[in-house]
């Protein structure tokens, strides 16, 4: 075990990346391109962040890890970007917790409601919309990073469930689950 994996298993020291991974870039949408070796310095930092996250159930500093994960990337001789997001660190088994889904929720739901550049959510009807728009992005996140279907559905039941969204929402998760699990196997006669 490296000097690095120690530390990580520390909050305060998983805290601190958390913060400088989830830094503001200008504009926000904005990329960084790394050297191909600081890229993989940072891709064995990463999964030893996540090695310890999931050693403790650190679930809120490993969000910042999903955050960057289409921030930083190296280019390749073909001037093609590889992003965090096309390494091992996608199929790391931390990302296969429904507990670590649940709470990315929370979290997104707590940093929308503070922050003050975006509409507040504070009607129930809002805070389900947010929910359903939320989980239609995780739902797609979940199955890349490994996640099995039938995990992802009974995620999904429970976030509907504790969340209270009304039918029509419902429907319109299972239905974009349904559509995207049906996407992703007629891909896989083309591979």
């Amino acid at each position: 075990m490296c000097v690095g994996d120690q530390l990580l298993k520390d909050n305060s020291n998983r805290h601190l990346l958390a913060s400088i991974l989830k830094q503001p870039r200008v504009p926000e949408t904005s990329s960084l391109c790394l050297t191909k070796p600081s890229f993989e310095s940072l891709v064995r930092i990463l999964t030893a962040m996540l090695d310890a996250c999931l050693a403790v159930s650190d679930y809120f500093n490993a969000t910042a890890i999903l955050d960057c994960a289409n921030v930083f990337f190296w280019e390749d001789g073909k001037g093609q970007k590889k992003f965090l997001e096309s390494t091992a660190l996608k199929q790391h088994k931390f990302w296969r917790q429904i507990a670590y889904w649940k709470s990315a929720l929370s979290q997104s739901i707590t940093a929308r409601m503070s922050d003050s550049k975006k509409p507040p959510i504070s009607t129930p009807a809002a805070k389900s919309e947010f929910v359903l728009q939320w989980s239609i992005e995780a739902i797609h996140k979940m199955l890349s990073y490994g996640v099995a279907a039938k995990d992802v559905t009974s995620c999904m039941d429970e976030i509907a469930k504790s969340y209270q969204l009304s039918n029509d929402q419902i429907a319109t998760a299972k239905k974009f689950l349904a559509n995207y699990l049906s996407m992703r196997e007629a891909m896989k006669q083309f591979e």
